[in-house]
């Protein structure tokens, strides 16, 4: 293969199809088993278009298969986080009902106080996990956001810290 996207990256457009052809095949296989066949072709789909966006500004020193595959752990992973925040926020507002346990009248309102309060003071945070919330990929967010990723996810860290320690401080 290193030939092939060697000739990809000097021009050749019928390697070029062949790269992306067998690079979308393997990442298909590899996602559906990480994350299952439902979710799998759209996350193999943003990779290759990030392979496909920077693999002709050169690797240096770098394979293109190893790299590659880097992006496409990443897109995975980020794919794996949205779904873990997003289960965790529903399982908030959908109250303890779900876990076995007593069903928690006020939960809701707790939560909603804990927003509010999260929008005043830290509107900054409240918006990340609003945006998170809503759906937006990562890419999306960060360029709404002017920020980075690794930015992106100190922002989202700090914003969940902060409305869990606010929903435990109404428990006690």
């Amino acid at each position: 293969m290193r030939d092939l996207v060697r000739s990809a990256q000097q021009g050749d457009s019928a390697a070029e199809t062949e790269v992306f052809r067998q690079l979308h095949v393997r990442f298909l296989l590899l996602a559906k088993r990480r994350i299952g066949k439902d979710f799998a072709e759209d996350v193999v789909q943003e990779a290759c278009a990030t392979v496909f966006e920077k693999y002709r500004t050169g690797l240096g020193e770098q394979e293109f298969e190893p790299w590659a595959y880097e992006i496409l752990r990443n897109k995975i992973g980020n794919f794996l986080q949205r779904n873990e925040v997003r289960r965790r926020l529903s399982a908030m507002v959908h109250s303890d009902a779900a876990a076995g346990a007593p069903s928690d009248p006020d939960l809701r309102s707790r939560l909603l106080d804990c927003l509010r309060r999260l929008i005043r003071f830290h509107s900054r945070y409240a918006r990340v996990l609003n945006l998170v919330h809503q759906g937006y990929r990562t890419e999306e967010i960060c360029e709404r956001l002017g920020v980075s990723a690794n930015n992106l996810y100190v922002l989202l860290n700090r914003g969940r810290r902060l409305l869990r320690d606010c929903l435990k401080r109404g428990r006690e």
